[in-house]
């Protein structure tokens, strides 16, 4: 793929070029795509939009769709597991991974950007195109294919045990979270040790093991805040503020939830911070 500066300055060239070409203004090329302050910082080369503005636009605009696989550089699949991938999986943004493995051949991939592939792709199925049997399928493939030490190996087994507590089998999800817990170094984000921290107290949280779900989740707080990152760090504050209730430590839950409602506030999500809101309104 591009760097995120040559993505930038070519999207903001061809968005711009082409507007005008239209006689659309700005405000017109926003309606139904995005606020027009971001077509604005489009085309003045200071932000790079989703894929999901880039393939609105270019349908508004009518620009050829090869465009987007010229833009991309879909014809060189020597890596696959690209930053922007990470990015996105962070964010939960599967529409956008749902274009990417649907853009890629995986055929010219190398043996170690396959095993990653087939992963996004489990996690797409999963969780965009709501498919848990065939995700399954490819999820227990990989752990066949990978021996227990490998970075694929253990996100393939993060998942399960994520499917597993979605679907109320916690103690399934336990066994497969604590059998992780000694491979920790082999995960290659830190942040996946967080969400790790993260899944498994939920499960001992919702299997009414208390002492255990704080342990962990104060776990994934201290990682989190070793990494000054935002990651997870409001959800694990405010889980930490409904087990330390659970408790009865109700001025330690208070803490731990107005840090939450800090947290959420500069991350501009409304809906946990009401959600925060009305669990600190229980203490008061």
């Amino acid at each position: 793929m591009r760097t995120k500066d040559e993505l930038r300055q070519k999207i903001a060239i061809t968005f711009k070029q082409r507007r005008k070409q239209l006689g659309f203004s700005q405000k017109e090329l926003a309606e139904g795509v995005c606020a027009q302050g971001i077509i604005s910082k489009i085309e003045k080369n200071e932000l790079l939009p989703s894929i999901e503005i880039i393939i609105k636009v270019v349908h508004k605009l009518k620009i050829p769709k090869s465009f987007i696989d010229d833009l991309f550089n879909f014809d060189d699949n020597t890596t696959f597991y690209s930053s922007e991938v990470k990015d996105l999986l962070k964010a939960n943004n599967y529409s956008a991974l749902n274009f990417i493995v649907s853009k890629t051949n995986d055929v010219q991939l190398s043996p170690v950007e396959r095993l990653y592939y087939d992963w996004i792709k489990a996690v797409v199925l999963y969780h965009y195109k709501h498919n848990k049997k065939e995700a399954m399928f490819i999820l227990n493939n990989l752990l066949e294919r990978t021996e227990s030490d490998n970075p694929v190996h253990v996100k393939a087994q993060m998942m399960i045990g994520n499917i597993y507590s979605n679907d109320k089998k916690y103690t399934k999800a336990i066994s497969i979270f604590e059998d992780i817990l000694p491979k920790i170094a082999q995960l290659t984000e830190w942040e996946e040790g967080v969400r790790l921290y993260y899944n498994l107290a939920q499960a001992y949280f919702l299997t009414d093991n208390f002492d255990l779900a704080l342990k962990y989740v104060s776990f994934g707080i201290d990682l989190a805040v070793l990494h000054q990152s935002m990651y997870l760090l409001g959800d694990s504050y405010l889980m930490r503020a409904q087990l330390l209730k659970e408790k009865n430590f109700e001025n330690e839950a208070l803490d731990a939830a107005q840090k939450a409602i800090s947290i959420f506030t500069i991350q501009n999500n409304s809906y946990l911070v009401s959600m925060a809101l009305n669990f600190l309104s229980t203490l008061k």
